[in-house]
């Protein structure tokens, strides 16, 4: 019964981590631009990205490396 309780809990675990993982990209480059009033930043690649209210804006600067990680649109 012990199996059976910890194979189902490892199951579940992994079918949430693995649906969490496919919702979620990365991408990373040098910041271009930022807007503190939006709050908003364009990489030198030329994508740009929303940024979250608790993020603190002011730390970051043009020509600064960063890293995302960003809900797709649809």
């Amino acid at each position: 019964m012990t199996r059976r309780i910890v194979a189902l809990f490892a199951c579940s675990a992994l079918s949430v981590s693995m649906n969490i993982s496919a919702q979620a990209e990365e991408t990373g480059g040098v910041v271009e631009k930022v807007d503190h009033e939006r709050p908003a930043l364009k990489l030198s690649d030329g994508s740009s990205y929303l940024l979250s209210h608790d993020i603190q804006v002011e730390a970051i600067t043009p020509g600064m490396m960063v890293h995302i990680i960003h809900e797709p649109l649809i």
